[in-house]
């Protein structure tokens, strides 16, 4: 395994950024601090990983919540220690020896290592609270994807062809949309929004990880899950937390990724960044962003 790529975020209000190429995927990663926080507490991961023999990118975003006990180191063990607990959960499923772990082994050890990730997170604390996190994951190739989170910072796959997708979020505004009580999300208030019913830590020790694997068809066979995804050429990956989304109207974000269609992903993730930030920068912001990489380039 390579060691991962760590960013916690600056200071200066400077846009730290990195970027690179690995599975056949190019990516790169941007952060800010935001203008009214007094720290960053949004950590981020890339992860090169090699499993007999496939390379897969493990990519990730966590939101330390601010208003928990230490939101920023909850957020720091999540992306520190999820390589490794993947891994150890892979390790744990039934594949046969020199077999490359098929989709639904991939996932079930990510799930499972976020679980003990949210355990990890709650015995770092002791005797006091422990501090929360959102966590969103996908391990993918150049072909395919799974991917999982808790809370509410996201994964938008942004295919070339067909229909955008995004995971849903863990907070109140999607029970009361699930409720019938709003049509979305977007119309409830900041307060529905920003109350999570899932996070790793926290006071609440409910933890619900989605999206799940599926079930099955009547035959007996896998039906199709909503956590594996195909990927394409042109083809776009982000994760992001709040302080992107909740800053960047719908609209105003697919004017900004159709005016950089083509562009080096980390301008796209600058002027991204940029947006949250002219819209109010109220909050600390992480994103990475990924596509499959042209024809002919290294693995």
């Amino acid at each position: 395994m390579t060691k991962p790529l760590r960013l916690v975020g600056d200071i200066s209000g400077t846009l730290p950024w990195q970027e690179g190429q690995w599975a056949g995927l190019d990516w790169a990663a941007v952060m800010h601090r935001g203008f009214r926080r007094a720290r960053q507490e949004d950590r981020l991961v890339v992860v090169p990983l090699v499993l007999s023999p496939v390379p897969l990118l493990l990519l990730a975003v966590a939101d330390g919540l601010g208003g928990s006990a230490d939101g920023a180191a909850a957020a720091e063990i999540a992306v520190q220690g999820l390589a490794d607990r993947f891994l150890e959960a892979l390790a744990e499923q039934p594949t046969p020896p020199d077999t490359p772990p098929d989709t639904r082994s991939s996932h079930t050890a990510l799930v499972l290592a976020f679980g003990r990730l949210d355990a990890a997170i709650r015995a770092a604390a002791a005797d006091q609270e422990p501090g929360a996190t959102t966590l969103v994951a996908v391990l993918a190739t150049a072909r395919e994807l799974v991917h999982a989170g808790a809370g509410d910072s996201r994964f938008y796959h942004l295919p070339a062809q067909g229909r955008a997708y995004r995971t849903r979020d863990h907070s109140m505004a999607r029970i009361y949309v699930d409720g019938g009580r709003i049509a979305n999300e977007e119309e409830a208030p900041a307060q529905l929004r920003n109350t999570l019913f899932s996070t790793l830590g926290g006071p609440d020790p409910t933890l619900v990880i989605e999206p799940n694997w599926g079930g099955k068809e009547a035959d007996g066979t896998d039906q199709a899950s909503p956590a594996l995804r195909g990927i394409a050429a042109g083809d776009l990956l982000m994760l992001c937390s709040d302080g992107l989304w909740g800053e960047v109207e719908p609209a105003r974000f697919d004017a900004i990724l159709a005016e950089e269609a083509g562009a080096p992903l980390r301008q796209i993730g600058e002027r991204l960044v940029a947006a949250a930030l002219a819209a109010g920068g109220r909050d600390n912001i992480a994103v990475i962003l990924a596509r499959p990489a042209p024809m002919g380039s290294p693995p």
